[in-house]
């Protein structure tokens, strides 16, 4: 059996641009995953260093891409489609409400937010998003039993 393998000259202009992608794309996920455990009260892992690494690895690539587009960073698809559309419904509207209440809190330092989080755009938004994933949810589990 022959064992067919692909290379890429990273020296080529394309070669390189898809190098320099794959290391923006491990350092994301690196830092994004810090912030997320962060974000949930894990033990922080190095958070800081994470996103300051993230951020000059994606600066000094910038000066080598060829790309007039950049550099893409990938991340999975969140979108409402396929099998786990109910999944990413929910995530989507868990992190949006992570994200809405970091920067409400981030208003009101003073910690006193009581039903002010109704103000917030942000929130509501992120309120539907949770709740249409929960609808989803239940309506699968009715189908099921």
């Amino acid at each position: 059996m022959t064992e067919l393998k692909t290379v890429i000259d990273n020296d080529a202009p394309e070669g390189r641009q898809c190098l320099l992608e794959r290391r923006i794309q491990v350092a994301f996920a690196d830092a994004a995953a810090s912030l997320l455990r962060f974000i949930c009260c894990e033990p922080d892992d190095g958070i800081i260093d994470k996103l300051s690494d993230f951020v000059d690895l994606y600066v000094s690539s910038m000066d080598e891409s060829t790309d007039p587009k950049g550099l893409a960073i990938r991340i999975p698809s969140m979108k409402r489609k396929g099998i786990d559309k109910i999944i990413n419904t929910l995530l989507r509207g868990a992190l949006l409400m992570s994200a809405a209440r970091l920067q409400i809190h981030a208003t009101m330092p003073n910690g006193e937010i009581g039903d002010s989080y109704r103000k917030f755009p942000s929130y509501e938004k992120a309120l539907d998003e949770l709740s249409r994933g929960v609808d989803m949810l239940n309506d699968y589990i009715a189908r099921h039993e």
